[in-house]
């Protein structure tokens, strides 16, 4: 397995994300507290999809 990229190098700078980097991000429902879903009016489940 390839060792992770730091997302900033030692002089600061912040490099482009590549797909990979993608990949490993994380729903807003995953990592959002409910509360915080509601103001943003993200829905939860499929269940609260309006059509």
């Amino acid at each position: 397995m390839q060792a992770k990229m730091t997302l900033i190098d030692e002089s600061g700078e912040v490099r482009e994300l590549t797909s990979e980097d993608i990949k490993r991000f994380k729903s807003a429902k995953e990592v959002l507290p409910p509360s915080l879903l509601e103001k943003l009016a993200i829905p939860q489940s499929p269940n609260d999809l309006e059509d």
